[in-house]
């Protein structure tokens, strides 16, 4: 995960080459790194813990989209995306960003659909996703999961092109955003749809 340092936060992630969709991931990794000129502030996001926000919705032109971490295992896929206030007011990101997958084109070829609960999820029993408000320079984030493993009669499955079209929570302009290093040589794996989580405070996409 990312460290703190000075005014620069350094992402590390791993290139990855997929044998074949229907079996296990096998890994080659080679570091590299990615730098956020525009770091998180040493300040904690202020986390609401009902559906009401604790400030005003952002709204376009105040967050930058980036991508985090990414992984693979067992056939699970997932990709993290963070959420920079950009601008010079607080504001607030409740729910789930917006996410289509696209082709090799360009085009929309899939939609995440939504999940509370999970691996990106909320996993503190709240019902609701968490209201995060964002000071000027800090950073929420919301996880995207995938599947490489076929299912049902297929043999084989799509892969994505590696980037997606993210719309914030409560943003109405798409923001075109490549995926980590580890997806960009193969794409990611789409076999059995996207799932996206709610936003969270903080880097790592989910909240325990």
């Amino acid at each position: 995960m990312a460290r703190r340092a000075g005014i620069v936060i350094v992402l590390t992630l791993s290139a990855v080459t997929v044998s074949a969709c229907g079996g296990n991931v096998a890994v080659s990794r080679s570091s590299t790194s990615t730098a956020i000129t525009n770091p998180p502030s040493k300040k904690p996001p202020t986390q609401g813990s009902g559906p009401t926000a604790t400030g005003p919705m952002c709204r376009d032109g105040q967050i930058t989209v980036t991508a985090l971490d990414a992984g693979a295992g067992t056939g699970t896929v997932y990709q993290v995306f963070g959420f920079v206030n950009t601008s010079t007011a607080a504001c607030t990101l409740m729910g789930y960003p917006g996410v289509a997958a696209l082709n090799a084109q360009g085009l929309q070829v899939a939609q995440a659909q939504r999940k509370l609960t999970g691996v990106g999820g909320v996993q503190n029993g709240s019902s609701t996703p968490p209201s995060v408000t964002l000071n000027p320079g800090q950073i929420a984030s919301a996880m995207i999961s995938g599947n490489s493993h076929p299912t049902g009669a297929a043999t084989s499955c799509p892969f994505y092109a590696p980037s997606f079209l993210i719309t914030p929570p409560n943003v109405t302009q798409p923001i075109k955003v490549a995926a980590g290093s580890m997806w960009q040589a193969i794409g990611f794996p789409g076999c059995s749809g996207l799932t996206v989580y709610p936003v969270v405070p903080g880097m790592t996409g989910s909240l325990s």
